[in-house]
């Protein structure tokens, strides 16, 4: 004995489209990349014709108060040639003054 299906659309399931699935992939990935770019680009702040950078927020008479030299950590991901041209420059500005 055979059972009968009386659901609607029984039977009648559809097969995913792959052409179909590639653009909702392509157009997924289009949004992504744009509110990425969107994001990375924006809030420059009311008045972003400096690129976003405010002089008087960096409080370069810090080093007034300093009682002795400032040390500066940088990280990098630098290696090989440009690790050595990097650390080749902050050796010359290290020599260039004594405040930092």
């Amino acid at each position: 004995m055979k059972a009968i299906d009386t659901e609607i659309g029984a039977g009648s399931a559809r097969r995913p489209n792959p052409r179909r699935a590639g653009r909702v992939r392509a157009l997924v990935a289009t949004a992504v990349a744009l509110a990425s770019l969107a994001a990375a680009c924006g809030g420059g702040g009311e008045d972003a014709s400096d690129g976003g950078n405010d002089a008087s927020s960096c409080p370069v008479g810090a080093l007034d108060g300093a009682e002795g030299p400032v040390e500066i950590e940088v990280w990098s991901n630098y290696t090989a040639l440009p690790k050595r041209t990097f650390e080749a420059m902050v050796a010359d500005y290290n020599a260039s003054q004594d405040r930092v």
